[in-house]
């Protein structure tokens, strides 16, 4: 298992209150766990992309990829990146299908 560790990283979603998250290769899935304000009773889990190889080490990177003024979740592993949007709504990042 590989796995990274962004920790207090401003993601401003709401709130301006500061998110640690965190980033694991578990096996060949990307998983991310986000504390908002460091209060893990309000904590998100999104699923990343699958990878062959569980050594690659995730890293993470917060770009308003979408031009809205809202930072956006980059994931990074190996040659694979996704994003998850900041859609402003409510406090998670979303896949770009969801709503």
């Amino acid at each position: 298992m590989c796995g990274f560790l962004l920790d207090s990283f401003e993601v401003s979603k709401r709130d301006g209150r500061k998110s640690h998250i965190i980033a694991l290769n578990l096996h060949g899935q990307v998983v991310i766990i986000e504390l908002p304000a460091g209060d893990p009773t309000k904590a998100h889990v999104y699923l990343g992309p699958s990878v062959t190889d569980d050594r690659l080490p995730v890293t993470l990177s917060f770009a308003d990829v979408d031009h809205d003024g809202r930072p956006d979740l980059v994931i990074h592993v190996g040659e694979t990146n996704m994003v998850l949007f900041n859609n402003g709504h409510d406090d998670q990042f979303h896949a770009p299908s969801q709503p």
